[in-house]
């Protein structure tokens, strides 16, 4: 064979070789690609998975048991555990057997969460609860003049009772006994000593230097100075007392609301005892009428805040077994916090909750608590209904106790 043929017959095996390699290679390639093709897919699947576990962890929490889009008709279908709801396109919805309660979107609505301020409250409060057995009687408050801000003031308040120091200090201002003596400070003859200092008569700058008996100068300066510091101080002590008056009516304004919720509750009574009552018409909207009707400066939406607030309010006293000082110690929370729509019926029981044990429940969990206690509520006003007529020796009041609600 001659050098041409080999060299030939070189080309050749040389092709096929490379040839041979390039068909490794696309074949490695076509691997890999099918490989990642199967990587993305399953990491797909992953999110699809996850995503849909998420859907459905959403849908439990909602009381959704299953949905489904009927793309011909565009209708949804939404099935909670209690009940069937046909969703139309033209948004009117068809509920089986039931209120239409979607028309509001209630079961569609987020879940309200309590506020960062509104848990940092609820945890002071529980750690004043802890230590209510510590606090004098009457509570008292804040030295303005100590803290500028009440919750410094809280903080000292909590160390102290924590460490079983006596509140004796000049942190504290000291209020009457009574919150409701508007005449607590009438029998003090010596407040009238500001308008005598008023009446001394104060020799001028200009009359004292040019006076030239050094006896005469001595004398009326340290007389102004006098008179004039004194002054001051009667003066600081009308900021002192007024401070006081303002806490005196902070704390009043509570037992307020709740005085009115039970004379609201009594007027519900009185309501029963009619013999017959309008087809519709509940003990409680017949008492809250009743009451508008008699009172033209109170309306429908503030009467209806005030029973809010004071059930509100009514059911933190409770927790601290009907001691007021757990609302009298504490200066930040005042009548709006229990007025705020932000925090529905159910939030309120987590907040409370939290107030009582210093643990977070869920907003599922407060509404089963809320549900439960306007159970037993209800319970209890039937019971002291019957109590009444059974009283008065009337036998027929079934009736009319089965329709209370």
């Amino acid at each position: 064979m001659d050098i041409i043929e080999i060299t030939k017959a070189a080309e050749i095996d040389d092709t096929k070789v490379e040839k041979e390699e390039a068909e490794k290679d696309d074949s490695k390639v076509e691997k890999e690609v099918l490989e990642a093709k199967k990587d993305d897919a399953k990491v797909e699947k992953d999110d699809d998975a996850k995503a849909n576990r998420e859907k459905h962890e959403q849908m439990k929490q909602l009381g959704i048991v299953s949905l489904n889009i009927i793309q011909s008709s565009r209708e949804i279908i939404l099935k909670t555990e209690h009940q069937i709801y046909n969703i139309l396109p033209s948004n009117k919805i068809i509920a089986e057997n039931t209120t239409n309660i979607l028309a509001q979107n209630i079961l569609l609505k987020k879940p309200h969460d309590l506020s960062k301020s509104s848990i940092k409250m609820a945890l002071q409060i529980h750690q004043l609860l802890l230590n209510l057995d510590k606090l004098p009687v009457p509570v008292p408050t804040m030295n303005p003049s100590k803290f500028d801000k009440p919750n410094n003031y809280i903080q000292v308040l909590f160390r102290k009772l924590e460490k079983g120091v006596k509140l004796d200090d000049d942190d504290f201002l000291y209020l009457p006994n009574q919150l409701d003596d508007d005449k607590s400070g009438d029998g003090d003859k010596s407040e009238v000593q500001p308008d005598d200092d008023k009446s001394e008569v104060i020799i001028s700058e200009i009359d004292l230097l040019r006076n030239k008996d050094n006896l005469y100068f001595n004398f009326n300066k340290k007389k102004a100075i006098k008179i004039l510091s004194r002054q001051i101080g009667k003066i600081y002590n009308k900021i002192k007392e007024e401070y006081i008056e303002a806490e005196i009516k902070r704390r009043q304004r509570f037992r307020f609301y709740v005085n009115i919720l039970n004379i609201q509750r009594k007027i519900e009574n009185y309501c029963c005892l009619y013999r017959t009552r309008n087809k519709g018409e509940t003990i409680k909207s017949q008492s809250v009428n009743k009451i508008i009707q008699y009172n033209s400066n109170i309306t429908h939406n503030d009467f209806k805040n005030i029973l809010k607030a004071a059930r509100r309010i009514e059911s933190l006293i409770k927790v601290a077994n009907d001691n007021w000082d757990i609302i009298d110690a504490f200066l930040n929370v005042n009548i709006n916090f229990f007025k705020l729509t932000s925090i529905n019926v159910n939030n309120y029981e987590q907040w409370l909750n939290l107030v009582e044990t210093g643990k977070t429940i869920s907003e599922e969990e407060g509404k089963m608590i809320y549900l439960i206690k306007k159970k037993r509520e209800n319970q209890s006003r039937k019971d002291k209904l019957k109590n009444i007529y059974h009283q008065a020796n009337i036998t027929n009041s079934s009736e009319i106790l089965s329709n209370i609600n």
